[in-house]
């Protein structure tokens, strides 16, 4: 008795690789990904083309769509975000950052992403004075460090900006501390 196999979604892989339709790769409609997944797929065989047999990996676009969910699990501003949330989103988008950092710089929608809302909410994480979860601190530090690591010539002012705030929290700390005793 042989077992059918459900047929592998199809994606389209007309989307350009400058970054210019970020949302060309998306799955087509009424297939979510968990079904695909679920149905044994593996994340290759989710880009191949409708009537090919040839297996292409995503491109910048999927990329960029999936740093964009990562950055947005980040938001301070966003009230459904956890600080549970938040500690899983630092701990995939360092894996990102640790496995294609290196590269990010050579993909202007992806620069601009890292230049504006992924340090923008990095450095509210660490500016934040409301949060009293030490760990997520301390794994907002690490992505930022790794960051600066990866992209730190492409990314000197924000270094700049990141070293005066975390230098300005060490000083109130300090003063604080003084005055209590």
């Amino acid at each position: 008795m042989q077992q059918s196999t459900p047929p592998t979604p199809s994606v389209s892989t007309s989307a350009s690789t400058d970054g210019t339709n970020p949302t060309a790769s998306l799955p087509a409609a009424g297939i979510s990904s968990s079904d695909r997944l679920a149905s044994g797929s593996s994340l290759e065989t989710l880009a191949v083309s409708k009537g090919s047999s040839d297996e292409r990996p995503h491109g910048l676009p999927a990329i960029h769509q999936l740093l964009v969910f990562l950055v947005s699990l980040l938001d301070p501003n966003d009230r459904h975000n956890t600080d549970t949330t938040r500690s899983t989103g630092l701990s995939i988008l360092m894996i990102a950052i640790e496995n294609g950092g290196m590269s990010f710089h050579r993909f202007p929608l992806l620069m601009a992403l890292v230049k504006n809302d992924l340090c923008r909410h990095l450095f509210a994480i660490v500016n934040s004075r409301e949060s009293q979860n030490t760990t997520l601190l301390a794994q907002s530090l690490r992505t930022t460090t790794l960051l600066f690591s990866c992209l730190g010539t492409h990314l000197r002012c924000h270094q700049e900006y990141f070293l005066n705030i975390v230098f300005k929290k060490l000083s109130d700390e300090a003063r604080y501390s003084k005055n209590k005793l």
